[in-house]
């Protein structure tokens, strides 16, 4: 926990100072989104969750993008999830309109409360006290997964949330389709 902690600090420093590396590559998202998900098996186990994948037919399997930032967003994305969300479902969901993949992470978790909507993407923006003491974090996931999703020219935006029924979050990335 404490090296993901660092690791976090040290990417934002570099987003900060324009000193982030991305590196483009071939990228399937089902793939990323597996791996995401095979790192909690234990807490969704524990609270007797599963996540649930839906990609739609017109996702193509691979895609130009940097799979290494993407899982890093889908880890924090899904992370969160799991940790607001004490029964019902999570799902991701990804689906394309032509040149732009769209992937939301939807819960049925605690939600997020209109006076926290607009700070929930700056750094170490944690819900009010009560919340922070039951679930804990840096505050940091976020922020860091939405400068993320800027350096790979997307956006992650808090797409729908009703407090006590849950939030979506949705990436949105360029499409370029791997030939």
């Amino acid at each position: 926990h404490l090296l993901s902690l660092i690791d976090d600090i040290l990417d934002l420093s570099k987003i900060e100072t324009g000193k982030l590396s991305v590196s483009p590559g071939p990228c399937s998202l089902r793939q990323e989104v597996n791996s995401a998900i095979a790192l909690f098996q234990s807490r969704l186990a524990t609270k007797n969750l599963e996540v649930r994948m839906e990609i739609h037919q017109d996702v193509p399997c691979h895609f130009q993008s940097d799979p290494t930032r993407l899982r890093q967003i889908l880890i924090n994305l899904i992370g969160n999830a799991i940790k607001f969300t004490e029964s019902g479902s999570i799902s991701v969901r990804a689906s394309s309109n032509g040149d732009t993949l769209l992937v939301d992470v939807v819960d049925t978790g605690i939600g997020v409360s209109p006076d926290e909507v607009s700070r929930i993407f700056d750094p170490f923006a944690q819900g009010n006290s009560a919340t922070n003491r039951k679930y804990g974090g840096t505050g940091l996931g976020l922020s860091l997964s939405q400068r993320l999703a800027d350096a790979l020219n997307g956006k992650l935006e808090l797409h729908a949330s009703v407090p006590g029924e849950g939030s979506t979050f949705r990436l949105t990335l360029p499409l370029d389709a791997k030939p």
